[in-house]
C-alpha cells in the first residue's frame, strides 16, 4: 500500500526550519559548508571534465612556411625602424627658449 504524502507535515517542517538551523549553528555551518562543496564540484565537472570529453579530436595539417608573407611582414617591421630612426634625427624648435617674432 503506498502512503500518502502528509503535507501539512511537510508544511510543518519548512515553518520549523529556521529554529530547527538556529539550535544548532555549528551542524548548520558544516551543512552549508558540504553543500557549497558540492556544488562547486558539480560545477567543476559540467564546465572542465565534460567540456574536455566533447572535445572532438582534429587531425594536424602540417605547417607551411609562406615565404612572401614572411617577406612582408619583415619590409612592415623595416619601414618601422626607418620611421623611428627618422624621429630621432628631427630637431624641432623649443617653444620656450626662443621668442616668437611678431
Amino acid at each position: 500500500m503506498i502512503k500518502k504524502i502528509n503535507l501539512k507535515r511537510i508544511k510543518l517542517f519548512f515553518k520549523r526550519l529556521p529554529e530547527i538551523l538556529a539550535e544548532k549553528p555549528l551542524f548548520t555551518f558544516f551543512v552549508l559548508i558540504f553543500l557549497v562543496l558540492l556544488f562547486g564540484a558539480f560545477i567543476f565537472y559540467r564546465f572542465s571534465l565534460l567540456f574536455e570529453s566533447r572535445l572532438t579530436p582534429f587531425e594536424e595539417e602540417p605547417l607551411e612556411f609562406r615565404e612572401e608573407l614572411c617577406q612582408k611582414f619583415l619590409e612592415i617591421l623595416d619601414e618601422k625602424e626607418r620611421r623611428f630612426e627618422e624621429t630621432e634625427l628631427k630637431s624641432y624648435l623649443d617653444l620656450f627658449r626662443y621668442k616668437l617674432t611678431e
